[in-house]
């Protein structure tokens, strides 16, 4: 009877602490999500993402064009293991800074996720003009990581302050194929900045990306007016380096 009796105590005990912990499990991830750098915490909004990535927003509510930026700081990742965790944080909120100090007209922040920033616009003219300045104001940076940008202009919802759909998707995607300093967009962003001065944009062709349906014709937008660099940047977390602190470095 004893050991029955135990028995019966211990899994009563499991089953209190599986309860506890069906319980913090949201808490739980609701923490990793804040400390992982991420946005504040709002419930995922799947919903409206998915009806415009099926080319259906239901009854159309908060749907509208706007041109979306990405810029995400190359090599963050070495960066951080090479510099450490609190420099990377400052170079992250530098970075948000140099970002809101570009905006005019009606852009804004959407959001800032740890090395990357999402902008958004209704004027091409103005996505393609703070794309540029932002790759201008990176470069200003003493001993600041290089940064890659991705723009596209398209529907999207817009649920809460944050937008959602394949607009934001192929931004995002055009971002991460980037190069180091390096503006790339698509043909509706092209054929509005192609009349600018000092600017030259270079077809890169077709080409495809992960989730998105079909492929998209990329084009390199470079700023000729920018004067030459006298800077040199680091090949492993890619950080700007005037040429003098590069030779003592080595």
């Amino acid at each position: 009877m004893r050991q029955g009796r135990a028995g019966l105590q211990a899994r009563s005990k499991t089953q209190h602490t599986r309860r506890r912990l069906q319980l913090l499990q949201p808490v739980v991830f609701r923490r990793i999500r804040l400390c992982s750098g991420l946005v504040p915490y709002r419930p995922p909004m799947k919903t409206a993402e998915m009806a415009v990535n099926e080319g259906d927003a239901g009854n159309g509510e908060g749907r509208l064009t706007l041109a979306v930026l990405f810029a995400d700081l190359a090599g963050f990742t070495a960066l951080t293991e090479a510099h450490g965790d609190v420099d990377a944080a400052d170079i992250a909120e530098r970075f948000s800074i140099l970002a809101q100090q570009v905006l005019f007209g009606d852009a804004r922040i959407v959001k800032t996720i740890g090395d990357a920033v999402m902008i958004v616009t209704s004027d091409p003219a103005h996505a393609g003009a703070i794309a540029l300045a932002l790759l201008r104001a990176v470069e200003g940076e003493k001993a600041f990581p290089t940064v890659r940008i991705g723009l596209h202009l398209g529907p999207v919802v817009e649920r809460a302050g944050d937008v959602f759909g394949t607009t934001v998707n192929v931004a995002a995607r055009l971002a991460a194929h980037a190069h180091a300093g390096q503006l790339l967009t698509t043909a509706h962003i092209a054929e509005r900045l192609k009349d600018g001065d000092d600017l030259e944009i270079r077809s890169l062709g077709e080409l495809t990306f992960k989730h998105i349906s079909g492929s998209v014709e990329v084009f390199w937008v470079e700023d000729r007016g920018r004067p030459p660099s006298v800077q040199v940047t680091d090949p492993v977390c890619h950080m700007v380096l005037d040429v003098d602190d590069a030779a003592a470095r080595l």
